[in-house]
């Protein structure tokens, strides 16, 4: 379940330890964490707390479950939706990065662009994705429609979905979800949507 919001913070100990857990409840579902990709979750998840008092990325009561609700939904992506190699992703309102930036620190190979109308976010998640040398990482402050606008937009993403709120209880039939995108023109096939409640992100 959810952490107490009048609990301390959350700091290294308490964050390995629910990595653990999460990777734990992966196993089954062949989605694997390398040693790499967990230290950089880890920098991730201390980052973000370190950043939310000036920031205001997450609720007071969501910083104490980074890794078991907010990064557990996120790699749930993988579940519904695994990258393949000719695919570009785009995360619409990634916020804090979630799930785009974790998806990407998880998986260093994904092509994904992540897309906020907030320039403090996306300052957060230039600076996250510098310091663990993510590699080619395109980070957009603006709006859906802006990026629609733009000339070059159906050529390269073939579909586009907001990210929902990873603190809704909608089923999984009824929530929207981050798009996984063919290379293409305008009409290609429709992307696929990858929004769901991983089992794990429930513990």
């Amino acid at each position: 379940g959810e952490r107490d919001p009048a609990a301390p913070l959350p700091r290294g100990g308490q964050l390995e330890d629910d990595l653990d857990r999460l990777e734990l409840g992966l196993r089954p579902f062949s989605i694997d964490l390398d040693l790499e990709a967990r230290g950089r979750m880890l920098v991730f998840a201390r980052e973000l707390i370190a950043w939310n008092d000036r920031l205001n990325l997450l609720s007071r009561s969501d910083v104490y479950n980074v890794v078991r609700k907010h990064i557990a939904a996120s790699l749930g992506v993988f579940l519904c939706a695994p990258p393949a190699r000719s695919e570009r992703w785009i995360d619409v309102g990634t916020g804090a990065g979630f799930p785009g930036l974790v998806l990407k620190i998880a998986r260093t190979d994904l092509a994904i662009d992540l897309l906020d109308s907030s320039r403090k976010r996306c300052l957060f998640i230039e600076s996250v994705a510098r310091q663990l040398r993510l590699g080619p990482l395109s980070v957009l402050p603006m709006r859906a429609g802006t990026l629609l606008g733009r000339g070059d937009a159906a050529g390269t993403y073939a579909g586009i979905a907001p990210t929902p709120p990873f603190s809704s209880r909608r089923s999984p039939k009824e929530m929207p979800g981050p798009t996984s995108t063919s290379p293409g023109p305008p009409g290609t096939p429709a992307a696929r949507p990858a929004g769901c409640w991983p089992p794990w992100s429930r513990y």
